[in-house]
């Protein structure tokens, strides 16, 4: 907001994410994703922040994904993470990434927080189906994930996600309708 960043506010916001199949996340995983994003604010941070006047906004992420192969082998991976806005972690910037943010008020959305963790967790759901984790303009790679990856991805975000990033959890459950994505925010 304090960038000119639109928003939907708190009650559309809820909405939205609901009408999208978005799930929330229960308070016992909300006070674990407080803690994490409590202990990384903490830690000292070398590089600044490519919008100084912003501040910036965390994101704690975890997930659980299953794949069941033609021969019926189950292999899976998990993760957890923090993301930041505006520090890109490998395999988060929007060129490897099949998700596409949008460009609002003059500024891109691809270092928000929530774009960065959807992002990680789609090249890992990449990874485990064997492919690539890259960008190939929604090819059979991506496309063909939805049918064999599911799971959970749970996403505590400090402030209420932008209208880029609801866009972008739309895309992501588009492209994985079998893991149930749960957001929550301050």
């Amino acid at each position: 907001e304090d960038a000119g960043v639109p928003v939907l506010g708190d009650g559309a916001t809820e909405a939205a994410l609901r009408d999208l199949g978005i799930g929330d996340l229960s308070s016992d995983e909300e006070s674990i994703s407080e803690f994490a994003l409590q202990r990384a604010r903490a830690m000292p941070w070398l590089e600044a922040h490519p919008i100084p006047t912003r501040n910036q906004t965390f994101a704690h992420t975890t997930w659980s994904l299953s794949l069941v192969d033609a021969g019926g082998l189950q292999s899976g991976s998990a993760g957890a993470q923090v993301f930041r806005s505006g520090f890109h972690h490998r395999g988060t910037s929007a060129s490897e990434s099949p998700l596409v943010p949008l460009t609002l008020e003059g500024h891109t959305r691809e270092g928000d927080a929530e774009m960065q963790a959807l992002s990680a967790v789609l090249a890992d759901a990449l990874r485990l189906a064997g492919g690539t984790g890259a960008r190939d303009g929604l090819g059979a790679e991506v496309r063909d994930l939805g049918a064999a990856v599911a799971g959970t991805v749970d996403l505590f975000v400090e402030q209420q996600p932008c209208v880029s990033c609801c866009g972008v959890m739309a895309q992501f459950r588009a492209l994985l309708p079998q893991v149930a994505l749960r957001c929550s925010f301050r």
